[in-house]
């Protein structure tokens, strides 16, 4: 068995809009922001657990819990 967790935080005290904000070089690609696709001001835990049922099959399940704001 595999057991991933992932968790992220883009709001740092005490400015929450700090990440993805810079004037001179704005972080985007085709109007699309750079960086985790939370955005700012926001948390994001992601976990995956997966089982090998044979040696060439496996099934997985994932959790995704997001917060912005």
């Amino acid at each position: 068995m595999d057991l991933r967790v992932e968790y992220v935080n883009t709001a740092p005290n005490p400015k929450p809009t700090a990440w993805y904000i810079q004037g001179d070089y704005p972080p985007t690609f085709h109007e699309r922001l750079f960086g985790h696709h939370v955005g700012s001001n926001a948390d994001s835990i992601f976990t995956r657990l997966t089982g090998y049922i044979l040696p060439n099959l496996q099934l997985g399940v994932d959790f995704n819990l997001e917060t912005q704001g």
